[in-house]
């Protein structure tokens, strides 16, 4: 272990980016950087745009930015993503669509409320509840005005 030149924190200098210094203090300096300078920020990225784009689908769609992606948004692993993934036997909580079917990866749904994950959807189902709002009565008045449309077909 290692500690950092202003004597903050603690850190262990086992790749590359760390033998810069220590990481909570870039992350600091790099955050002041960024809302002092914010039209430099959106200058760079606006000239850089393709590699920004192409660095963050790399990132993103890497085993590392998945974690990150689950454990920050909902709290999860990608393990236990791929666990529900698994007892859903890949497919889509309400349309039961396989995900080898779909053009991207099911989403994790959860309830706006609680932060609670209720399980793996597609997209058009994910997008469809959260239209609705999450709300049960919303959806099954949703599906008694379709079910008049066919009885009076």
């Amino acid at each position: 272990m290692q500690t950092c030149r202003k004597g903050l924190h603690q850190y262990e200098a086992k790749d590359q980016a760390n033998k810069l210094g220590c990481p909570e203090c870039r992350k600091i300096t790099n955050s002041k950087y960024q809302k002092a300078h914010p039209e430099r920020i959106k200058a760079n990225r606006k000239a850089n745009i393709d590699a920004v784009r192409v660095s963050g689908r790399k990132y993103f769609h890497s085993d590392k930015g998945r974690e990150n992606h689950y454990q920050s948004n909902f709290g999860i692993s990608f393990d236990y993503y791929n666990f529900m993934f698994e007892e859903q036997g890949g497919c889509c909580a309400i349309c039961l669509e396989h995900q080898c079917n779909l053009d991207r990866r099911l989403a994790v749904d959860h309830s706006h409320n609680t932060g609670q994950v209720r399980g793996l959807l597609c997209k058009d189902c994910n997008t469809s509840i959260g239209k609705m709002k999450d709300s049960p009565t919303m959806l099954r008045m949703a599906a008694f005005y379709l079910e008049l449309e066919l009885s009076n077909g």
